[in-house]
């Protein structure tokens, strides 16, 4: 009867062994593949918020540039609006002529 309980204790244990050696050596298998993986996870992760970085930098150039052409429009459209201002010789170069001869032909009249 003691040698049974011990056969078939020893068995028991034996299985159990298996079973938890096969466990283990599943669980190393993923650990040991798991690294490369979080490792390329990193990567993209990195790659992708470096691409982030670039397009917000790209946006904030963007929007500066456009708001400094919006002064510039807006200097020039209270320059503009001003009636003793000469027009823009390069968007109205006929009429810059003409308000340059009128310019001369004053000074000349007036001594100047």
């Amino acid at each position: 009867m003691w040698l049974t309980f011990f056969f078939v204790s020893t068995a028991a244990i034996a299985c159990a062994s298996l079973a938890i050696s096969v466990f283990a050596a599943q669980r190393a298998a993923r650990a040991l593949a798991s690294p490369p993986l979080r490792l390329h996870s990193v990567e993209s992760k990195l790659q992708s918020c470096e691409l982030l970085v670039e397009e917000h930098t790209q946006a904030i150039t963007d929007l500066t540039n456009r708001l400094k052409m919006m002064k510039v429009r807006s200097v020039s459209a209270r320059i503009g609006a001003n009636d003793n201002a000469m027009p823009d010789p390069y968007r109205e170069p006929d009429a810059w002529r003409k308000a340059m001869t009128a310019r001369m032909t004053q000074n000349r009249i007036n001594g100047g």
